[in-house]
This record gives structure tokens, sequence and C-alpha cells, in this order.
């Protein structure tokens, strides 16, 4: 007769194999790593569960997913073609891989990836949504991309993601709502947010906030502030020189832009484009070129860049290389139904460039300032879109995510 203790082991489940069992273990433990920030030793966790079973496409997804909050993106796009031999529909290979394009600018190869993702399979994973709200926020769509990072914030677990998530609600609620987006960032301050992100950061975001509501001076007190603390820090210097810019002050507004090109030896892409309109607004039409030229070669990705360019090559009369530049715009971003419209105006004859829709990269209308937890992808200076000529059939064609989040 079998004892009480022999009944109660035989009624444990067997049906799993050892090997399988401990890669849910070491799976767990990776999970946990990942949870308190411990990035390596999550991977090399994930890695163990591997060496019971090397085609757990899961596991090969967690490895590279840790390989991005690294920012190790060469190794994360080796795990993920490892990835691809066990990922049987490529829903975690094309959001790897969409991810990694997103980092690297490419903005139409991120959206035919994430696109093979959601075909793949009727639901959205977290962290794909969070990267499509990524995609969507650099195309400046912010209310699709907060429905989608609000939809991944509700299942995921990984806290640096949950930090990205939070920060990047922040920035682009406060475009509607500062009072919000206030509240947003206090709870960046305490408890575990606040070891998260440096001060700086935090700061520059009510710097910017002020912006908004019109206080330039505190802004500029507040940036004067933050620069004693890292006089590189690359997102003051763009708001220094975007307030002067907007307060109409182009004396100051140029020599923030050169102190901060030779002094600092900061060559940022956003701050030769103020430079450059600051000679284009005095006349000097030769130097503004120059200069939007040498913002363009820092940035190629820059689509509103490119549409100030096709004008101003418009108004000394250089048209071919006003449609180059137009083409640019159109090909970098082809949801920029302005360049479109430009181009159009430029094809039939009518030269006047004061027809032609000139977009500012307004830091007021768009979240660029943003400067991730986690990650630090291509800016792309976002823009408050306009809609001209039935230009929402293109954007049509480029939402086919959108049956997906909808709230």
């Amino acid at each position: 007769m079998e004892s009480k203790e022999n009944i109660k082991i035989s009624k444990i489940p067997t049906h799993l194999p050892k090997s399988n069992i401990l890669v849910l273990i070491w799976q767990d433990v990776g999970s946990l790593y990942s949870i308190f920030g411990d990035h390596k030793k999550s991977i090399h966790s994930y890695e163990r569960a591997l060496q019971q079973n090397e085609r757990n496409a899961i596991i090969w997804y967690k490895i590279s997913v840790e390989y991005i909050i690294l920012s190790n993106y060469e190794l994360a796009i080796k795990n993920s073609y490892r990835l691809k031999e066990f990922d049987s529909n490529g829903l975690y290979f094309n959001t790897i891989i969409g991810h990694i394009y997103l980092k690297k600018g490419d903005i139409k190869k991120s959206y035919l990836s994430f696109e093979a993702a959601v075909l793949s399979k009727n639901e959205i994973d977290p962290f794909l949504a969070y990267s499509i709200g990524l995609f969507y926020e650099s195309v400046g769509l912010f209310d699709i991309a907060l429905k989608l990072f609000s939809k991944s914030l509700k299942k995921y677990f990984y806290h640096d993601f949950i930090v990205d998530l939070v920060y990047r609600t922040g920035v682009m609620v406060k475009v509607t709502n500062s009072g919000y987006s206030i509240r947003v960032f206090s709870v960046l301050l305490r408890e575990r947010f606040y070891s998260r992100l440096e001060k700086k950061s935090i700061k520059i975001q009510i710097a910017h906030l002020l912006v908004l509501i019109g206080k330039y001076k505190d802004a500029l007190d507040l940036i004067t502030d933050i620069l004693k603390i890292d006089q590189r820090y690359i997102f003051a210097l763009r708001l220094r020189c975007y307030i002067f810019y907007k307060m109409n002050d182009l004396v100051n507004a140029e020599h923030s832009c050169v102190f901060t090109i030779r002094d600092l030896g900061v060559g940022d892409a956003y701050i030769w484009y103020i430079l450059g309109l600051c000679k284009r607004e005095s006349g000097n039409f030769e130097a503004a070129l120059d200069h939007l030229v040498m913002s363009s070669r820092k940035d190629t990705n820059n689509w509103w860049l490119w549409n100030t360019l096709g004008i101003l090559y418009s108004k000394i009369g250089q048209y071919s290389e006003a449609e180059k530049s137009f083409n640019s715009a159109i090909k970098t971003n082809p949801l920029f139904s302005e360049a479109d419209y430009n181009l159009n105006i430029l094809r039939t004859g009518n030269m006047a460039s004061g027809d032609m829709i000139d977009l500012f990269a307004d830091i007021s209308e768009t979240s660029f300032l943003s400067a991730p937890a986690v990650f630090d992808y291509p800016t792309h200076y976002h823009l408050r879109y306009k809609y001209y000529n039935g230009s929402n059939k293109v954007l049509t064609e480029y939402m086919p995510f959108e049956s997906y989040f909808r709230t």
C-alpha cells in the first residue's frame, strides 16, 4: 500500500521533460533580472535556458530585446537571425528588425517589418505595440502612438520600458495638456523611477513646458541651470537656440548656435538648422544654404529640412536642386504631404515660393526634445501635420495597424 507521501508525489505533473522545466525556470530567472535592470545577467539566464532547448523562439526573442535595451544592436540583429530559424510566422523576428530599422531612421523598412509582424498574428505583443508606438511617434501621429503605449503599459513587465513609456507619454501629452504632463513627470521623480532618469532630463521637459506657455525667460533660466550641470547637454543647447529664434532675437540665436558649434564642438543637425534660418531671415541666402546643407549632412532623415531646402532653392532659382530636395523629403517620409504639395507647385511652373508650405520644426508643436530613458533613436523633429489635396488617402495606406488597437 502506497504511503501518503508517495501518493502526494505521484500527483505532481510529470509530463514535462526535465529540460523543459529547466527552460521555464531559467526563463523566469531571466525575466526577474530584466525587471530589476540587470540585463547582462538576464541574457546569461536566457542563454542557460537555450542550452536546454535552442529551438525556443521566445527565448531568442527575449535575448534580442535585452540587447536592444543595452543598445547593442549588432548582437540584437545577430540573435534575431537565429530567432528567425525557429519563428514560424515571423512575429518576433519582424518586431526586432522593425525596431532596429526605426533606430537607424529607416522609416520605410521599419514600417514594412512592423506590418509583416502585425499580419503574422491577430494580436500585438507588448514590445511590438511599444515599437509601433515609436514608429507613429516618429512620423508625428502622437494620438495613435499614445494608444499603443497605453496598450503596451497594460501588459509590460520590463521595468526600463515602463520608465521609457511613462516618459514618452509625458513628453507627448504636454503639447495639449501641460498640467497633466507635469503630473506625469512628477511621477518620474519619485521612488524607483528617480534613479532611472537624470534630473536634467526632467528639467529640460519642464523648460519645454515653460516655452509652451510663453515663459521664455523662466525657461532660459532653467536651461542655464541645466548647462551648469552639463554644458554639452544637447537638448538644452537646442532649446536655447530655439527660444532666441522664437523670440525673434536673431543676434542671440545666431550667437548661441555659433557658440555651440565652434566653442563646444557640438555640430548638431538642429543647431545648424536654426543657424541657417537666422541667415535666411537676415537675407543672407548663400550662408543660409550652406548651413542648411550642413544640417542635411548631419542627418539625412529630416524630411522637414529637405522641404526647407527645396523652398530656399526655389527662391534663388535653382529649380533642379529644389526638385531633388522635395523628392528627398517625400522619399524619407511618404506621409509628408507638404513636400508633395510644394513639388507639384514647382512642376506646374508656378515658381512663387511664397505659395509653398514652409514648416518650421517648431519645438512647441513637437516632442523632439524627448531624451529617452532607454532608446536614443534618430530624432525626426516631429511636425504637426496639415493634410492637403486628399493626402489622407496616402496616410491610410500607412495605417493598417489601426484595427488592432482601437479603444
